[in-house]
């Protein structure tokens, strides 16, 4: 019946209704993903991008979250609420597990994550892993105004020298 009623609350787009009956649902089937997604969703839909991020959340903690894609999203969200340096952790230990793959894409979310996070130390180990694979200077580049900002001259001449060497620059 529960399942029929949510049914019905997305048919007729009754979005303010339908996170108690999720929530009944999650009661009762803790480990169904889809409820998980679909009340985050809901919230997202109403506008209350926090409780989205804490759904999201819980079913991280529930282990419900089973694609990379799914933990990428919740790093996003943690970014874009202002909670950075949870993200961080979150998606490095995700990476050293095997569970996110230590691609591009995933050291880009990673360096960024950190530097909203002001933990540029963090932020620069990234953006070396990332530079490796960086067919550009740009990784390099942004490694040198990381090193400016510490006031690390050294390191931020070292790191323009390589942005140069590598070109593909503006």
């Amino acid at each position: 019946w529960l399942q029929l009623v949510l049914s019905l609350r997305f048919e007729l787009k009754q979005y303010a209704q339908i996170p108690r009956v999720l929530k009944i649902l999650l009661e009762r089937h803790p480990k169904k993903k889809t409820y998980w997604l679909q009340l985050a969703q809901v919230y997202e839909e109403l506008n209350d991008s926090k409780r989205a991020l804490a759904v999201m959340e819980l079913a991280y903690n529930a282990g419900v979250l089973e694609t990379p894609q799914e933990r990428i999203n919740l790093v996003q969200r943690l970014v874009a609420q202002r909670a950075s340096a949870k993200g961080a952790k979150i998606l490095e230990a995700e990476m050293a597990a095997g569970r996110v793959p230590r691609d591009t894409n995933s050291l880009k979310l990673l360096a960024n994550a950190w530097l909203h996070a002001r933990e540029r130390k963090k932020a620069l180990d990234s953006l070396a892993l990332l530079a490796k694979s960086d067919s550009t200077g740009k990784t390099y580049l942004r490694m040198a105004q990381v090193n400016m900002e510490m006031e690390r001259w050294e390191d931020a001449t070292r790191s323009i020298r390589s942005a140069f060497s590598k070109g593909g620059l503006d």
